[in-house]
């Protein structure tokens, strides 16, 4: 890539993808259809690919540009050629605008990463092999403006020092050394804004089964658990604001409960309230009266969406994220492979429309079920249905939870047939990763244009501010509701290129 002053890009600005394709049979819902759909994107092999005869090919060509690009046009060529094919020259141009987004994403990102899920499609490895494999993943994520809340870098290491005498409290002791290094490597290196912290000794579950607490043998019932907890929390909610990183970390210690686990969860949140008074506590559940004062992150699902409940929840100062997991199905915009190929764009657009701050997405590599596949791993390339596991489930019993639910990476390509992977292999980016990025990135688009509206409306005519702020509502061309929404790029690419323009003139201001 260059620009008319002979500019040129480093290589590594553009790459090239093979969009390859999962066979649909049992569509998710009334969006899909049987036939191959594309999804997978593994990398372009620098030799060249080998192309079935009769059938279209198509490439997946990115463009990363390196902060500090100057803006213009820059220009290239794609050349294709082959064994019997006349070559063809395909003009390429792209155009860089007058400001870089910031490393880390504005709006919050959770995001499942089963490190012992993924583990389970290459060879045996090494603690050092593992954890390679976990920062290629991490950083497939953070390439795409996502945080994780797996990889198992948020381990805390602590001990219990006992005392001869039960009755005294055991003291708490931490070793921050680990923790420190994984935290710097997710804020720093990766630009995460957000990070679990798993809380060990307070209660946890699902709707489907509650886990009293109890740390180090001492349950919640001893009357010196609640000390021992004290001093846990204490000194943990000490550390994070000390290193400053209070305002990233949250704990989300139970999942989806129902009317029936209120109490017990609200007995958890009391525990955080009091003893970590810093630590968010994220709950995937829609605002409830009972759960007031609790939560202080709210995770509801998509298609619940009571306005007046999150407004209030907002105005109480708490934060509303949403999330995804094995619904909604259509017609809400959804992450299977088988709905528009703009719906986890679209979902970024409706989070900013509906003034929320944070998405969820339960994982990212559930590559198989374990009760579909009780004696065998599924292979997510000739598989694409997310199958029900778990909750009680008789194993062998295969009940969809959608195509592609919780899956927007692929085991590298070896998985492909059936083999098992090296640490070096590369994981496979997927088209729905990539389009939720472009949404990720809209997002931040429209956050810049806010703050430099607030910053520059004092330089501004009535009829100017006015004219930029119109650029800050999402227009029904890309989202009229929740469920009607656009199935086309173009309203969203043009959409976002106005807003560019915007922010580059307020800037110039």
């Amino acid at each position: 890539l260059r620009n008319t002053a002979g500019r040129q890009l480093p290589a590594e600005a553009l790459s090239i993808d093979r969009v390859e394709y999962v066979k649909i049979t049992m569509p998710t819902d009334s969006s899909g259809m049987i036939g191959e759909w594309p999804d997978p994107l593994p990398p372009q092999p620098a030799g060249g690919s080998n192309l079935p005869a009769g059938r279209n090919a198509a490439f997946w060509v990115r463009a990363k540009i390196p902060a500090g690009t100057p803006a213009g046009f820059y220009h290239s060529r794609l050349h294709i050629t082959g064994a019997s094919l006349e070559p063809i020259v395909i003009p390429l141009q792209l155009e860089v605008y007058d400001f870089a987004l910031p490393d880390r994403a504005s709006c919050r990102t959770a995001f499942g990463l089963g490190i012992d899920r993924l583990l389970r499609y290459y060879r045996p490895v090494t603690d050092d092999e593992r954890r390679g494999i976990a920062r290629q993943y991490l950083q497939l994520l953070a390439d795409n403006r996502i945080s994780s809340y797996g990889g198992g870098f948020n381990r805390l290491d602590y001990r219990l020092e006992l005392s001869d005498d039960p009755q005294q409290c055991p003291r708490v002791q931490f070793d921050w050394t680990e923790f420190d290094a994984n935290m710097t490597m997710l804020f720093d290196e990766f630009h995460a804004n957000s990070a679990v912290v798993p809380v060990e000794g307070l209660g946890s579950g699902t709707f489907h089964a509650r886990h009293p607490g109890s740390i180090g043998g001492i349950t919640a019932d001893d009357p010196r658990y609640e000390p021992v907890i004290a001093s846990y929390l204490g000194q943990l909610d000490a550390h994070l604001v000390e290193k400053g990183w209070d305002r990233y970390c949250y704990t989300y210690t139970f999942d989806e409960p129902e009317e029936k686990d209120y109490p017990f969860v609200m007995e958890q949140m009391a525990l955080l309230k009091k003893y970590a008074p810093h630590l968010r506590r994220l709950l995937t559940e829609q605002p409830e009266a009972p759960l007031y004062g609790g939560p202080n992150i709210w995770c509801l699902p998509t298609y619940y969406l009571d306005a007046e409940r999150v407004a209030a929840r907002r105005n109480a100062g708490d934060e509303l994220w949403w999330y995804i997991c094995t619904q909604p199905r259509a017609p809400f915009a959804g992450e299977f492979i088988d709905h528009p190929g703009t719906a986890l764009r679209v979902w970024l657009w409706q989070t900013w429309q509906y003034r929320l701050t944070g998405i969820l997405i339960w994982e990212t590599v559930y590559w198989t079920s374990e009760t579909a596949y009780p004696d065998s791993r599924q292979n997510p390339y000739r598989d694409p249905v997310a199958w029900m596991t778990g909750y009680g489930t008789t194993p062998g019993t295969r009940t969809s939870w959608g195509n592609g639910d919780g899956r927007l990476i692929y085991p590298p390509e070896p998985a492909r047939n059936g083999e098992l992977c090296e640490p070096g292999n590369r994981p496979v980016s997927s088209f729905r990763l990539e389009v939720l990025r472009d949404g990720l990135e809209d997002f931040e688009y429209l956050t810049m244009l806010q703050k430099l509206l607030a910053e520059k409306q004092a330089v501004l005519t009535p009829d100017e501010y006015r004219d930029y702020r119109q650029l800050l509502a999402v227009p029904e061309s890309i989202s009229r509701s929740l469920t009607e929404y656009t199935f086309r790029a173009a309203p969203i690419a043009s959409r976002r290129d106005a807003i560019a323009r915007a922010i580059v003139e307020l800037r110039r201001r």
